[in-house]
C-alpha cells in the first residue's frame, strides 16, 4: 500500500480523478479536473464557470448586471422590428400553416420574435457579461 506510486481513483459522477502518492508521513490525495483544457506547457486551464458559480463568487451584482444585459436588447430589437414593419405573426402563420392571426395580435407578436432573437443573442452575450464582471464588480465596490 505505501509503494509512493501514483495511483489513481476514477470518479463515476465527475469529470475529475483522484491520485493517492502512496502511503506514509508524505502521502497526499489530490484531484485534477478532466474536463480542463491544456494549454500545450503542461498546465490546464480551469473549464469556464457557469452562472451559478459566477452567482456564488460575484453575488448580487453579477446577477443585476446579467439581468441588465439580458433585459437592454430588447426594447431594440422590437423597434427594429416595428420600423422594418415585420409580421412575425404572418411569418409564423405562413411556415406552420396554422391560424395564429386569429388569436395574437402583430404587435405581441413582434415583442416575442424580440425576445425569441434575444435568446439567441446570449451565445454571445453570456461571455462578455462573465470575462466582464470582475471589472464591473471592481469599478462598483470602489464607490
Amino acid at each position: 500500500a505505501g509503494s509512493g506510486r501514483p495511483v489513481a481513483f476514477r470518479s463515476l459522477h465527475h469529470r475529475s480523478s483522484l491520485f493517492w502518492n502512496g502511503g506514509g508521513r508524505g502521502a497526499r490525495c489530490f484531484a485534477v479536473n478532466e474536463s480542463a483544457k491544456s494549454t500545450g506547457n503542461g498546465t490546464a486551464e480551469p473549464p469556464k464557470p457557469s452562472l451559478g458559480e459566477m452567482f456564488r463568487k460575484h453575488g448580487p451584482i453579477f446577477l443585476a448586471y446579467w439581468t441588465l444585459a439580458w433585459v437592454a436588447p430588447i426594447l431594440p430589437l422590437y423597434l427594429l422590428a416595428e420600423k422594418l414593419e415585420l409580421d412575425i405573426v404572418a411569418a409564423a402563420e405562413k411556415t406552420t400553416g396554422f391560424e395564429i392571426a386569429k388569436h395574437v395580435d402583430a404587435k405581441w407578436g413582434n415583442v416575442a420574435g424580440a425576445v425569441a432573437v434575444n435568446e439567441f443573442l446570449e451565445v454571445m452575450r453570456f461571455p462578455i457579461v462573465v470575462a466582464t464582471t470582475p471589472y464591473v464588480v471592481r469599478m462598483l465596490r470602489r464607490k
